[in-house]
């Protein structure tokens, strides 16, 4: 599944329509595994990880669409739900945080679940394996 640019909307959309059904977390990567479609295995692998709102508890959660944007992108109004997970963090200067990520090369993977909810993952690259 490669990345797809929409040039009308400036949108990079990373992938679709993935079910979760395990999430493995070290220090630097996280893996969502899941199918695609509901009958594909894929892998979703973030390298160079910085943030992320799945944890352990995210099986069963479906992604109807995934997209890359820029770090600071996550403080825009309309990511406020995403943006106040992140505040949930009790950061110093979560812009500053923000600023730092996308600094050291990272981008925003922000994830749409259902028709309103937002999980944003902060890593350097993301490959997907089915």
């Amino acid at each position: 599944m490669p990345e797809v640019y929409c040039r009308n909307s400036n949108v990079r959309l990373v992938f679709s329509n993935i079910c979760i059904q395990r999430v493995r977390t070290s220090e630097w990567e996280q893996v969502l595994e899941g199918l695609y479609a509901g009958r594909e295995p894929v892998e979703i692998t973030y390298s160079g990880l910085y943030y992320s709102q799945f944890d352990e508890s995210s099986a069963d959660i479906c992604i109807s669409m995934a997209e890359r944007l820029p770090v600071a992108a996550l403080a825009e109004p309309q990511h406020a739900m995403a943006f106040a997970k992140l505040l949930e963090e009790d950061l110093r200067d979560p812009h500053a945080y923000l600023e730092r990520a996308e600094n050291e090369g990272c981008h925003l993977y922000l994830h749409y679940v259902g028709q309103a909810q937002e999980y944003a993952v902060i890593a350097k690259d993301a490959v997907i394996r089915s």
